[in-house]
């Protein structure tokens, strides 16, 4: 299990804040922790949600976020790849084709950043030595 230490961001979080507004009134100082403590127990409690859904023997339930992955990587791989290179390849060749549509890489780069920020938490599962159960 992902061993996270509240307490110890806490406190990191507050030494930065202190050393960036040092002569901030005692009362911000809570307030800001109170935010944080609350922000990181959201969080603490979606990777809860999260690694409860992936022991889930039920494809359904443990498959979506690789469906997402591979849905998000197949499409990155035609539009940046498959796409410039088929068309390339169509206009060398003097073929009168329409172009091969291009896809919205807006939604799938923010998807993709929120897939990989879940996957820095794997990386930091494996400096840890935490096995995954494949």
């Amino acid at each position: 299990m992902l061993d996270l230490n509240p307490k110890g961001i806490i406190d990191g979080a507050l030494d930065v804040f202190n050393r960036f507004f040092p002569d901030t009134a005692k009362e911000k100082q809570d307030q800001f922790k109170q935010e944080l403590e609350a922000a990181i127990q959201s969080q603490v409690q979606q990777l809860a949600i999260n690694a409860k859904e992936a022991e889930s023997p039920n494809w359904f339930v443990a498959g979506w976020r690789p469906y997402v992955g591979w849905i998000c990587g197949t499409g990155l791989g035609y539009q940046l790849l498959l796409r410039p290179l088929a068309n390339g390849f169509a206009a060398m060749l003097h073929y009168q084709i329409a172009p091969f549509p291009s896809l919205d890489t807006a939604t799938m780069l923010q998807l993709l950043m929120g897939m990989l920020g879940l996957g820095g938490m794997r990386t930091y599962e494996k400096f840890k030595g935490v096995q995954s159960q494949h």
